[in-house]
């Protein structure tokens, strides 16, 4: 497989599957629906769906770059069902913190190259309660 170029940016295509940040959830969606927020370094259509399967979500568009979108998660998801979030090289910021409760097992964020925010903090309602 060759990459081409863009025509309208210096960065190089890449196909969308190995343009992907892997996650593993463990958590019922369907009744708790969570969202990823991305704010994107460029013009993209962002998505997330299992490795195995299309995507469950895509061509969610942020226009330019410093638009923001968000991926909703409603699908219930065990630790066997690992999810592509597409797009990960056009991620300048990445919020995780209404899904990084349910996170399992580690992140590897390597083809977040553009990445320079990241937010995997709880939200104040996931917080265990504090010991005095």
């Amino acid at each position: 497989m060759t990459a081409s170029p863009c025509s309208t940016h210096s960065t190089w295509q890449v196909p969308y599957r190995a343009d992907a940040l892997r996650l593993y959830f463990a958590h019922q969606f369907s009744n708790d629906r969570k969202r990823i927020n991305i704010t994107a370094s460029e013009r993209y259509y962002f998505g997330y769906g299992y490795t195995s399967k299309a995507p469950h979500v895509s061509g969610v568009r942020a226009d330019a770059a410093g638009s923001k979108v968000s991926l909703e998660l409603d699908i219930d998801l065990i630790v066997n069902d690992p999810q592509n979030i597409y797009g990960a090289s056009r991620m300048a910021e990445l919020d995780l913190s209404d899904v990084s409760a349910y996170i399992v097992g580690t992140a590897n964020f390597d083809k977040c190259y553009r990445l320079s925010k990241l937010d995997v903090s709880l939200r104040h309602r996931d917080r265990p309660p504090s010991r005095r």
